[in-house]
Formats: structure tokens, sequence, C-alpha cells
């Protein structure tokens, strides 16, 4: 009774329904376990102990962890590995790995080393579309659209950036200005939805990017287990 009335007056300060992990839909649920099956190991221990801690609301206007309600905030046709990203957020909250890791000087001596790599394109665009032209979905009137497989590797780029640079997949600037962690819990969060769906081919490209940031979110991963 204690935990329904809890939930009752979290419901009433969110303003939506909130729903267990049990509650959300049966395809949904099917869909986010089969690829549980298919991630990396610790991604999926991790995940199966977290899913069930958190409460969710479902169809919502956009895809967000509340931190103030504890909460997972999902579209109604949001991917599973969605579900993934906005769970390593709330790991991040609950354990407070980005506090704990500096994921920024990893992030940061990452970029420096792929400006150091672009210098003979002219830039990093042109870098990226010599090295990994397979990474490229088309051009649009903004630039270079990448496949969304690889959305979390434009996000970043985006996050570095101030989001001058932004591959179809990222936040506004005065996103990134509000609040100067906010690109580490998002390059944290985009590490787990990687590692949850898996790809082997986006995982290396990941750490060839990012290297020195992707053995210190792999250091804050084996951490929590």
């Amino acid at each position: 009774r204690r935990m329904n009335i809890k939930k009752k007056i979290k419901e009433i300060a969110a303003g939506e329904k909130l729903s267990s992990y049990k509650e959300l839909p049966k395809t949904f649920r099917e869909d986010f376990e089969r690829g549980l099956e298919y991630a990396n190991p610790t991604v999926r221990k991790i995940l199966k102990k977290e899913m069930g801690n958190v409460d969710y609301i479902f169809h919502a206007k956009t895809n967000a962890y509340r931190k103030d309600y504890s909460c997972i905030k999902l579209k109604g046709d949001a991917l599973p590995h969605v579900m993934a990203h906005e769970l390593f957020h709330r790991i991040d909250d609950v354990y407070n790995v980005t506090n704990q890791h500096d994921f920024r000087k990893g992030l940061q001596k990452d970029f420096d080393n792929v400006l150091k790599k672009c210098v003979r394109d002219g830039g990093i665009e042109e870098y990226l579309l010599r090295k990994y032209p397979y990474m490229f979905e088309r051009r649009t009137a903004k630039g270079w659209k990448v496949f969304e497989k690889y959305r979390g590797i434009s996000d970043i780029f985006s996050g570095l950036t101030m989001d001058k640079l932004n591959f179809g997949f990222g936040h506004d600037r005065e996103y990134w200005l509000g609040n100067r962690n906010k690109l580490p819990k998002e390059a944290w969060a985009q590490y787990g939805s990687i590692l949850y769906r898996n790809d082997e081919e986006v995982i290396e490209m990941f750490k060839e990017l990012f290297p020195n940031f992707y053995e210190s979110a792999t250091i804050a991963l084996k951490e929590l287990m």
C-alpha cells in the first residue's frame, strides 16, 4: 500500500500515468528483451537488473529520463535501444557514474586526436567522409546525415562542437550550453545504447574515434557489476 501511495504521489506530480516495466505493452517488452539477448553481456546484466527498478510513462511526447520523478518517458514508437539509452541516464543518476569518472577529459583528448588526423582533409566532416563513407546515408539541405545506427557518434560530435557538427542526430547549442555535464552524461547514455545494440562495426568505429572515453566508460561499466 505504501508503494501505491508513493506511486500515486509521483503520478500527480508528473501529471501522467506511471507504469511498471511489467505494465509496458507486451510487444515493446518482447522487442526490448529480444535485444537484450544480443547485447554486450555486461550491459545485458546491468539492464536486466535495473529495468524493473524504475517507473515508465509510455506514449509520452518525448523520450527522456526524468530525475525529479525517477521515471523514464518513452514515445509510443520508441525503439528498444532508446529505452537502453534512457536506462543508462538513470544508472548514471543512481550510481553517480559521470561524477565519479572524468569522461569529459577523455572525450576532449579523443576530439583533439581527431582534429590532428583530419588536417589534410580540411575538416572533421571531410575526414569522416573519406575514412568512413559507409556511415553516411545522404546529403540534406543541412549537410550530411549518417545512418540511424551511428546516431550516438553524431550526438557526441554535436556535444563536442556545441552542435556545429551535427550529422542528423544531436542536440541544439542551447542544450549543450545549459550544463557542462550534458556532454559526459549523453556520451555515457550513447555508450550504453551502442553496447545494447552490439553492432560490431559501430563499436569498432566508436572505439577508433573515442578510444579514451570508451576505455573509461568500460571501466565504469565493470565497476557497476
